[in-house]
Order: C-alpha cells, then sequence, then structure tokens
C-alpha cells in the first residue's frame, strides 16, 4: 500500500538495538552459551525470536532450581519414598511456583520451556526426576537448541504468550498482526514474520493504543488508501507535510 509502504520510508525509524529489550537480552549472554546458542541479531525480527528463546532458557533453569531446592529440603526422607511418592511430592512443590512462569497451551498441553518439544514440557511437569535416569539426561544435554524452536515447534503460539513484549492485536486469514511499542511499528506474522510497518513520522511519546492499531489493520483489510490516510490524521500519526503529499498521490 503507498500510504504505509511511504510511512516505512518517511516515518520514525528507531533502532532494534536500542531498544530496552536488546540492551536487556545483550547482557545475558551466559545465559544463551548455556545451550550453545549466539547472541547475534541480524534482523529486527530476532530480538523477538530472542526474547522467547531467554524466558524458555531462563524457565527451565527455574524449574531445575525447584528440583533441586526439593531434593535438599527433603533429602531425610527421600530413600523412604517410591518414584511415585516422589514424583507427587515434586509435583506438588512446582505447583507453589508454576503461576510466577511465562506459559501458553498447545493441543492441552501447558508449555513452559517452548525451546523443548511437547512431550518433553509434559515430563517436566508431571515427571521430573526423569530426568535423572542417564538417557533422559543425556537427552536434554544434546538437544539442539536455536532462536527457531520456539516458532518452529509452536508457531505463532509463543509470541501471543507471555514470553514475547509484542502486543498481540489479532488474526485474519492467516496472518498474525503485532504491535511493539518502542519501534512503534507493526509487524506481521505467517509460520515467521513475513513483514512490518511503521506507524508514525511524528516523534512521540503518546502510546499507540490497540484500539488504534486495530482500526489501522482493518482500513487495511479494505484495501481503501484514503480512508487510511485519513485514520492515521485523526490519530496524529502522521505529519502535516507528509499528509499532504499522500494525499495528492491516493486522491487520484
Amino acid at each position: 500500500m503507498i500510504v504505509l509502504d511511504t510511512l516505512n520510508k518517511k516515518g520514525i525509524k528507531v533502532d532494534i538495538k536500542k531498544t530496552n529489550l536488546y540492551k536487556s537480552l545483550s547482557n545475558q549472554s551466559a545465559i544463551f552459551k548455556s545451550k550453545n546458542v549466539d547472541f547475534k541479531v541480524k534482523s529486527m525480527f530476532d530480538i523477538f525470536d530472542y526474547e522467547i528463546l531467554y524466558k524458555s532458557i531462563f524457565t527451565d533453569n527455574q524449574l531445575h532450581n525447584y528440583y533441586e531446592f526439593f531434593q535438599t529440603e527433603n533429602y531425610d526422607i527421600l530413600s523412604f519414598m517410591n518414584y511415585d511418592e516422589k514424583r507427587n511430592l515434586v509435583n506438588k512443590e512446582f505447583s507453589k511456583h508454576l503461576n510466577d512462569l511465562p506459559s501458553f497451551k498447545y493441543q492441552d498441553k501447558e508449555i513452559y520451556v517452548p525451546m523443548y518439544e511437547d512431550h518433553i514440557n509434559v515430563k517436566l511437569l508431571t515427571d521430573y526426576q526423569i530426568f535423572d535416569l542417564k538417557q533422559h539426561k543425556q537427552y536434554i544435554e544434546n538437544y539442539k537448541v536455536t532462536k527457531d524452536n520456539p516458532k518452529q515447534l509452536y508457531g505463532v503460539l509463543p509470541y501471543i504468550s507471555s514470553f514475547s513484549s509484542l502486543e498481540y492485536i489479532k488474526d485474519v486469514d492467516g496472518i498474525s498482526y503485532f504491535y511493539y511499542e518502542p519501534t512503534k511499528s507493526m509487524y506481521l506474522f505467517n509460520n515467521d514474520f513475513v513483514g512490518y510497518y511503521v506507524l508514525t513520522d511524528i516523534k512521540s511519546t503518546n502510546t499507540i493504543g490497540k484500539d488504534i492499531v486495530e482500526k489501522i489493520i482493518d482500513t487495511c483489510l479494505l484495501n481503501d488508501e484514503v480512508k487510511l490516510l485519513n485514520v492515521l490524521k485523526e490519530e496524529n500519526l502522521i505529519s502535516d507535510k507528509l499528509y499532504k503529499k499522500l494525499e495528492k498521490k491516493v486522491s487520484k
């Protein structure tokens, strides 16, 4: 579309590496290295993949810490318990903390560590002690982790969950629309990120609300450039200079 394509060229450009999210994640190299992953942001979309991966690794570590705490606190009685009794106690300990961790539902399964497949997530939550067994421990240690694991395994779901700071707007015809306030941009996702649009050419500290972004999306879907331009003007997202320039183009 002429209007959005022009905004992408003339709009406010915020380098993703200048965002607080990038600065925060760039200080977590040790976390990424623990899974043999290098933190290298090559595109504006990468940062959102690394955010999900970071929270995935962090949650994985938290579950391990809960398990270690359980063993330390109950070392004196563990030798007198059978496997199922231990499992029930571990699950009870985990249940105290799960509400504090990011997660989403996938095919009726709760996913807390989206860098792993769903069957591993089930075991992490219901039978953690199985990873004390050599073959299971080695399987996790040798598991290939990349920033792309979550979206390859679960598609858009991690991005519309608390794993991501993207604001989910809506789905239309297989395209998921998101908004990210620090860059004043809308992002499109269909199995992977397929595009983005800067939504303003005016420097402002005002937040572009979800309702406004949704209005912009709905107007785009009508393929009505004149109406879209007016929406941007009504919401104070476009300068008078650019508005007048585009008005001539879209009114032809």
